[in-house]
């Protein structure tokens, strides 16, 4: 009798627990992080490139490219900067070429970088991070340099952008990153976009002249 009293007692306040969780209007689960929740919410943005009508083998190239907050929610991204093309921070930014007269599809995301490089990478600035509100959209620029196997001809490019919060950074900066720049990075967006298609001739290194 006395098991069953204390077994009723459990019951009833459990129902009275629960109850308040259903007036107050809040979860009666495990309370979820603030930075979880929002990177729980779906952001919506847009790529676009606009490359040069020709580019060269040995050279390096800047062109635009433009992020557009099309989604409901603010957005914040980071602008790429130097180890962006070699995978080394955030967000990663890479180029894939596709020759025009191919039937290949560009892949899903594009990870290769232009090869070897020195280990210092430059300061994170704190204008390297910006908010989008819905509908509103900025112009960035970035520099291309080639490296690998590539040989000249008219291709199919896209580019394609990833804003990893959490990525751990490589390479060795002096004085160390902005602070402030950096709690804002991870707290930023994560997003990973590709671009619309563009067409360039790549155009052959500059001949180097011969001694005598």
């Amino acid at each position: 009798m006395k098991s069953f009293f204390l077994l009723s007692l459990f019951a009833l306040g459990s129902l009275f627990i629960c109850s308040g969780c259903n007036q107050k209007k809040v979860s009666c689960g495990p309370m979820v992080p603030p930075n979880q929740v929002n990177n729980e919410v779906v952001s919506q943005c847009e790529l676009k490139v606009n490359l040069p009508a020709q580019m060269k083998l040995d050279g390096y190239d800047l062109f635009e490219f433009h992020i557009k907050n099309v989604g409901a929610h603010p957005v914040t991204l980071v602008a790429p900067g130097d180890g962006s093309e070699s995978g080394w921070r955030t967000p990663t930014v890479s180029l894939s070429f596709l020759p025009v007269d191919s039937w290949e599809s560009h892949p899903a995301t594009e990870a290769s970088g232009p090869g070897g490089r020195c280990g210092n990478i430059n300061k994170l600035e704190p204008q390297e991070v910006f908010q989008l509100a819905p509908g509103e959209e900025k112009k960035l620029a970035w520099g291309h340099l080639f490296g690998g196997r590539m040989k000249p001809g008219k291709y199919r490019v896209r580019m394609y952008y990833e804003n990893i919060p959490g990525m751990k950074w490589s390479g060795l900066v002096m004085g160390g990153h902005d602070k402030g720049a950096m709690r804002r990075v991870r707290n930023s967006t994560p997003v990973s976009l590709v671009s619309n298609e563009v067409e360039v001739e790549i155009l052959a290194a500059t001949p180097v002249p011969s001694a005598g």
